[in-house]
């Protein structure tokens, strides 16, 4: 069922899913995927193809005035939301726990459209490209659906194992994890899959693309480099067994960065060969839950379960700060920086802006509950979901 409510001012027609038959993907993806259709987008999890968590457009939002960053406007969906926000052209994209994706005009929060979808809700995030909302639905049982990103309708929908990993964009294609121990990339243009590896578990990161290399990891602690023409696999590298990781690489430099819940690690590995390039062992009960790196100016940065957002040295993993923010929470929200600010959310309902050269804490603004949802920062606002089912705008008020 597909709900719409309005459009807003400039609506363009190019306008923690974490957790599959190959026929139902080739029929679901079919419009072409290109890059963020304008430079202050946030177009899929963790902004771009590489994951950096990194939006180098933002100019409006900075060290100097973040203090005075509100709330602009807060929208109530009917569930917790886990899913994290996606912003193109002007509109917010969201999936909810009730079976609802959400699309939002970004300046007002007045809902557009709204469309249900069948396998008991989303918790990953969608990829919008070319007018097309990419979003896959389920656990055990899902479906991955193309959604019209102007009206909603749904343009194509294909059962599967579930989903909890986002799709991810990259030349024509998308990548996604499922939960059915495969990892997939469909051509777009093509209207197919081109090919669908086989997993050793669930795969609940989503793929971070870059050179020609698919890198993601599986629940029993696998990390695969996977080259991306033909889906054969490069290398696998043990990071966790078997608790597994849930959080998804950034890509940069040739390294994979990721935290690992089964050792309780940060990782960088060599893109080219799996090597482990450094390992950082967490403090005791500090493990990674599903907090996936940013990584900006050389650094990475990354929360934890301690309460404890952290920022290593690409290069060697030395620590160059670490802040206590949430002394009582929990981040399973994502880091994202833009122009200097860090923003994350926690489990203890607030969420913060750090600056991310220091770690100094700049701003805490509190939610009704809970936040797994990772933030999105597009043209001078702030996007996050929480488990208060609401969606929240976070910006400068005149």
């Amino acid at each position: 069922m597909m709900t719409r409510i309005g459009s807003p001012r400039s609506l363009h027609l190019s306008l923690l899913c974490r957790r599959g038959t190959m026929a139902a993907v080739c029929v679901m993806v079919w419009v072409a995927v290109a890059v963020a259709q304008s430079s202050g987008d946030w177009p899929q999890y963790r902004h771009d193809d590489a994951h950096s968590g990194v939006n180098p457009a933002e100019s409006t939002l900075s060290v100097a005035n973040v203090a005075r960053l509100e709330p602009i406007w807060t929208f109530t969906t009917g569930s917790l939301l886990t899913s994290s926000p996606a912003v193109v052209n002007g509109i917010v994209y969201i999936g909810g726990g009730d079976g609802f994706v959400y699309a939002l005009n970004a300046e007002t929060g007045a809902l557009i459209w709204k469309t249900l979808t069948e396998g008991g809700g989303t918790a990953c995030s969608p990829a919008v490209f070319n007018g097309v909302v990419y979003i896959g639905t389920g656990t055990d049982t899902g479906f991955f659906y193309a959604l019209d990103a102007a009206t909603g309708k749904i343009l194509r929908k294909g059962a599967n194992g579930g989903f909890t990993s986002s799709p991810a964009g990259s030349h024509g294609v998308l990548y996604v994890g499922s939960n059915d121990n495969r990892i997939f990339a469909a051509s777009v243009a093509k209207r197919k899959v081109l090919w669908a590896t086989p997993a050793d578990n669930s795969v609940g990161s989503s793929p971070a693309v870059v050179g020609g290399g698919v890198f993601v990891a599986s629940e029993s602690g696998t990390t695969y480099g996977i080259n991306a023409a033909t889906g054969k696999v490069v290398w696998t590298t043990p990071t966790g067994f078997p608790v597994g990781v849930f959080s998804s690489p950034a890509v940069s430099n040739g390294k994979v960065y990721l935290g690992s819940r089964g050792d309780s690690s940060i990782y960088a590995l060599d893109a080219r060969t799996g090597a482990v390039v450094w390992q950082v062992p967490l403090e005791p009960f500090e493990e990674v839950l599903f907090s996936s790196p940013a990584v900006a100016d050389g650094v990475i940065y990354i929360g934890s379960n301690f309460g404890t957002v952290r920022a290593l040295d690409a290069e060697t993993g030395a620590t160059v700060w670490k802040q206590n923010p949430a002394a009582s929470g929990i981040f399973d929200s994502s880091p994202a920086v833009a122009n200097g600010v860090l923003y994350i959310g926690s489990e203890n309902f607030n969420f913060y802006a750090l600056d991310a050269s220091t770690g100094e804490l700049l701003r805490t603004l509190p939610t009704g509950g809970p936040i797994f949802s990772s933030p999105a920062v597009s043209n001078g606002k702030v996007y996050v979901g929480s488990f208060d089912h609401k969606v929240y705008a976070f910006g400068l008020k005149n």
